[in-house]
């Protein structure tokens, strides 16, 4: 079984409500792991758990608040919903109520479980974009997961593997873990032992040749024979790796959270610049996009 770190913090807030002191509390934890996301646990409590709701019996006669909308209680949600707290300045929300963590909601948000209930919602108040820095899922927006290693985590596209239809062109859903958790990956740079692992008409690198045996850790699905960037698929452009002969497509990104960052890849300059092998800065050494690049390589340089 897999080793984890896991943390945990929580947050008490005693707001006033007309002479009356009402706790709240959120907490949220995490458990890292090199292949699953940071588990996000308790995503607010819900409204009936603070003291919130008015115990209106006229309440079931008002209009129902949409998903989305604000809420004091859980007779506020429209049916299916339920009034949970976002962390932020104790505002509580109506959200979704789902039944299988993990899942891709009809929203676009991520069907998130909770500490305070085993009933999961699909979690709305994330506000860190995609591809940066996080510490746990209730960071990240709709619809992306906090994923990562080594004390770097980045929010990513999330997906399913009953759901992989969300990932976008040129990218496939990477299943993470085996409830069926998965992050929408570029085509190009995904692990492989031989070519049977990627999609499409990519091979592994493990088949390109001596030169390419071992060169690219957990190997890497590419199109190997590339002239130009226009040869590759899209989210890649043709490189040529050094002491080689052959140019394969790599795949080109914008943080290290687009590369494979738990099997040592990072996203560098070119993959040949970056602040270790040309301390005078890269932005005159070499123009071109930014790929995924072995953390061993740089040393070469």
């Amino acid at each position: 079984m897999e080793s984890r770190n896991c943390t945990a913090t929580n947050l008490v807030t005693i707001p006033l409500f007309v002479g009356l002191f009402v706790a709240l509390l959120l907490g949220t934890s995490a458990c890292f792991g090199d292949e699953d996301p940071p588990a996000s646990s308790d995503v607010g409590v819900d409204a009936d758990a603070t003291g919130l709701d008015s115990g209106d019996d006229t309440a079931d006669t008002d209009t129902k608040n949409e998903i989305g909308e604000p809420c004091f209680g859980p007779q506020d949600c429209v049916e299916g919903a339920s009034c949970i707290g976002t962390g932020q300045n104790d505002q509580f929300v109506c959200m979704e109520n789902c039944t299988e963590a993990g899942r891709i909601c009809d929203d676009g948000s991520v069907c998130t479980s909770r500490l305070a209930s085993a009933d999961p919602i699909c979690f709305t108040a994330g506000t860190t974009p995609r591809g940066e820095r996080c510490d746990t899922n209730l960071d990240c927006e709709p619809g992306t997961l906090c994923f990562g290693s080594d004390n770097e985590y980045y929010c990513l596209q999330a997906c399913h593997e009953l759901d992989p239809g969300v990932c976008p062109q040129d990218t496939y859903c990477d299943t993470i873990s085996e409830s069926g958790k998965g992050l929408c990956r570029t085509r190009v740079g995904a692990g492989c032992t031989s070519s049977a692992d990627c999609t499409d008409t990519l091979t592994c690198s493990e088949e390109l040749g001596d030169a390419f045996a071992g060169l690219l850790p957990g190997g890497y699905c590419t199109q190997s024979e590339c002239s130009a960037d226009a040869d590759c698929p899209g989210d890649s452009v043709c490189r040529t790796f050094p002491d080689t002969s052959t140019a394969i497509c790599v795949a080109t990104c914008a943080t290290d959270g687009d590369c494979r960052f738990n099997a040592d890849y990072r996203c560098l300059r070119d993959g040949y610049c970056n602040e270790v092998s040309n301390p005078e800065g890269c932005e005159a050494f070499r123009a071109g996009e930014d790929v995924c690049f072995p953390v061993a390589l740089i040393e070469n340089f």
